[in-house]
């Protein structure tokens, strides 16, 4: 066998090592990308149990991305889901007693009038 066979013989080798790899490797990923896609499918469906959603709720409320209004109770507007950050508060009046107090959403215009 001359170098020159023995160059092309080498060549043909490892070109098709290369494409046997590549084909190794493209048919493990495509099993794993499968697995994590039905897995992520199942996840989506799932509704979260309630000790979830409150975790997830304390996360919120912990990074500050959420706030509880005081005077309401409220975290975002039932009418457009705004965050209570960005309600704006008018004291209307009151007495000795009690103050009225309106609380009013600037995204969507939804008011609420609270006595404290």
């Amino acid at each position: 066998m001359s170098s020159t066979d023995s160059f092309f013989w080498g060549s043909l080798v490892t070109a098709a090592a290369m494409i046997l790899g590549g084909f190794i490797t493209w048919i493990v990923s495509r099993h794993f990308y499968k697995r994590a896609a039905d897995h992520a499918e199942k996840l989506q469906k799932r509704p979260l149990k309630p000790s979830e959603l409150l975790k997830l709720f304390q996360e919120c409320l912990d990074d500050g991305d959420a706030r509880i209004h005081e005077l309401l109770g409220l975290v975002a507007c039932p009418e457009c889901g705004a965050s209570s950050k960005s309600f704006e508060e008018d004291v209307l009046g009151g007495n000795d007693y009690v103050t009225v107090v309106s609380v009013t959403c600037p995204s969507c215009g939804w008011c609420r009038t609270v006595e404290v």
